[in-house]
């Protein structure tokens, strides 16, 4: 049913399927696509993009969130589909591959979290770092819950580790770029067109400015 609700935000996430698909992501891990699975997990995280203090969506929220017709800024588009270019890439990076499989296939829930902490990082952290980040929060919640699923406990330790007990102390390799830079710069995403570090500050600055408005 979600799949077939027409609007801007299901344009969106349609988007980013598609962005995931060229970058044949299936063929580096295990994603879920039976019963619409990959599109609702999508629709979770671009929703928790938009609405960074809210709950876990619900399908009944995510069902009135993706009805909307107003159109989603051109700011937050570029936003988003720069959150996924970079999850996509580390997705497909070898040297990364032990942070998506194990200990396990990465859960949904762990995926929608993940594009999450890219969001909030990819600003100031390089892709090694990243990837680190999300392998560390992977073993946090996996020490603390049995069942890795969409519910609220869950959330609520992978939302403790991104905004309260993220790393500090993540390595990167010699030279790195920060992954902002990286997406942007090889236009893989489907969006801009390369960036400098002084840039990629001042659009930081204008897109927070705008989400929190």
């Amino acid at each position: 049913r979600m799949q077939a609700i027409s609007g801007p935000y299901p344009k969106l996430v349609r988007d980013i399927l598609a962005l995931m698909a060229n970058f044949k992501l299936g063929d580096f891990m295990e994603w879920t696509t039976q019963r619409g699975r990959d599109f609702q997990t999508i629709a979770s995280a671009t929703y928790l993009l938009e609405k960074p203090e809210a709950a876990i969506p619900t399908s009944t929220v995510l069902d009135k969130w993706l009805s909307k017709r107003t159109e989603p800024s051109k700011i937050f588009r570029e936003r988003v589909m720069n959150c996924f270019g970079v999850f996509c890439r580390l997705v497909t990076d070898v040297r990364f591959a032990v942070t998506f499989s194990k200990p396990a296939r990465m859960a949904p829930v762990e995926s929608t979290w993940s594009i999450f902490l890219i969001n909030k990082y990819m600003f100031d952290h390089t892709p090694t770092q990243l990837a680190g980040a999300i392998r560390k929060m992977r073993d946090d919640v996996r020490s603390k819950h049995a069942d890795i699923r969409a519910n609220t406990k869950v959330s609520k330790t992978l939302r403790l580790f991104i905004n309260g007990t993220f790393p500090s102390d993540l390595k990167k390799q010699p030279g790195e770029r920060l992954a902002i830079q990286i997406v942007r710069d090889n236009d893989g995403s489907g969006t801009g067109s390369g960036t400098n570090a002084k840039s990629s500050g001042k659009r930081r600055r204008d897109v927070e400015s705008e989400l929190s408005e």
